[in-house]
């Protein structure tokens, strides 16, 4: 793949270029070698005008990171996803892992905001369970367990039958084991 992309990048052939390395940064998850597949991410995203195509490998970096728990990269390659005009699908799952990539660096408020933020806005009423989950983890996280609880239950309740309400219980359970 690193010779098809080599020749790619010599000959002037874009797409064929895009597709040796996006499949070599498939084989590379694949095979489990996360640090290779960002390296290789990276490297593409230094030569790459693709704009649609930057802001899914943005996204796919702050994954890997997130994997071997490389958080602060993790976040500025969620952060970086924004630069490049996101589809709503997109942009809804970068905002959820950005604030989750907040909070487990050590940034519990940042994701506070981010999901308040996220909360108050009509357009992602349709990603309202996972917001407010992601809202009372967070409060949580802030030793807030009376906000986190009351969150959790509005997810149990409101959002019954689907896997968010599984787990507003077992984070209700959390809180009560551990908070």
């Amino acid at each position: 793949l690193k010779e098809v992309r080599d020749i790619a990048i010599e000959e002037d052939e874009e797409e064929i270029m895009e597709e040796a390395y996006i499949e070599e940064i498939v084989y590379r998850k694949t095979i489990e070698d996360i640090p290779a597949a960002i390296l290789i991410a990276n490297e593409f995203l230094e030569i790459s005008d693709n704009d649609e195509i930057n802001g899914e490998l943005w996204y796919e970096v702050g994954n890997l990171n997130m994997e071997i728990d490389d958080l602060e990269n993790a976040v500025i390659a969620y952060e970086n996803v924004f630069e490049y005009s996101p589809d709503y699908e997109l942009e809804v799952s970068a905002m959820l892992k950005l604030g989750r990539a907040y909070r487990e660096s050590g940034n519990p408020e940042e994701a506070l905001e981010l999901f308040t933020d996220m909360r108050s806005e009509d357009k992602y009423t349709e990603k309202f369970s996972d917001i407010e989950l992601e809202l009372g983890i967070t409060h949580s996280a802030l030793s807030q367990y009376e906000d986190a609880l009351n969150l959790f239950s509005i997810v149990d309740t409101t959002y019954k039958n689907t896997p968010n309400s599984g787990a507003a219980k077992y984070e209700i359970a959390s809180v009560y084991e551990y908070g």
